[in-house]
């Protein structure tokens, strides 16, 4: 692989700052409302154990790509539409570092939150329209990939 010529960057220079009593205090306002947000945070974490990537993998289904679509289930049951986002697809083996952008709000993925929702569509159903939904996005993941060649 071709690697980018090495071209010297200027040594960083430090920043100073003018904070005036005003901003100081607009400061310590905003701290003591994000302890107050923190403070009322309930986190329980644990570790599911039932499978992971590599049975994903055995099933022939990205793992990333499986916890984009449940990511937008999940949203989709809370508030009953999926959540517009958009997942950066990290390419560092370009010049500049450059990323792109994996929309994983599709209609693949709606059709598999309305599925999950619909009391009358079967289980058979349900995994057909996740595999379509996570397809889907493994081809949008792919398209990105081979879409954007090497800058040198």
């Amino acid at each position: 692989m071709a690697r980018s010529p090495m071209i010297p960057l200027q040594l960083p220079k430090k920043l100073y700052f003018s904070i005036t009593p005003e901003v100081k205090r607009d400061l310590e306002r905003a701290k003591q409302n994000l302890d107050v947000l923190i403070s009322d945070l309930d986190i329980r974490c644990f570790t599911y154990d039932g499978f992971g990537k590599e049975f994903l993998k055995s099933q022939r289904l990205s793992p990333d790509s499986v916890v984009q679509v449940v990511l937008q289930l999940a949203h989709y049951r809370a508030h009953g539409k999926l959540c517009p986002t958009a997942e950066s697809a990290s390419l560092r083996r370009f010049r500049q570092g450059r990323t792109e952008i994996i929309r994983s709000a599709t209609s693949a993925v709606l059709a598999f939150a309305q599925g999950m929702a619909d009391d009358k569509c079967q289980a058979p159903e349900r995994l057909s329209l996740l595999k379509e939904a996570v397809e889907f996005h493994s081809n949008l993941t792919d398209q990105v990939n081979i879409s954007l060649s090497p800058c040198w």
